[in-house]
């Protein structure tokens, strides 16, 4: 008999997958996560980007 629930369609490769990336984010560095989150605000804050960068405005003395 089957340990999965019958409404449990994954296989076990795909419980080895996932447990590979559980494994790389439980045993990265601590620091490259920092990094990492602290790349992710400044987008977060910066907005998303513009379509076209705006234009230098005209000098007045030409």
């Amino acid at each position: 008999m089957s340990e999965q629930p019958p409404h449990d369609d994954r296989t076990d490769g795909d419980d080895e997958h996932f447990d590979r990336i559980i494994d790389a984010e439980t045993e990265r560095d601590p620091d490259l996560a920092v990094i990492e989150a602290g790349s992710r605000t400044l987008r977060a804050q910066a907005g998303p980007p513009q379509a076209e960068v705006p234009a230098r405005p005209e000098d007045p003395e030409v």
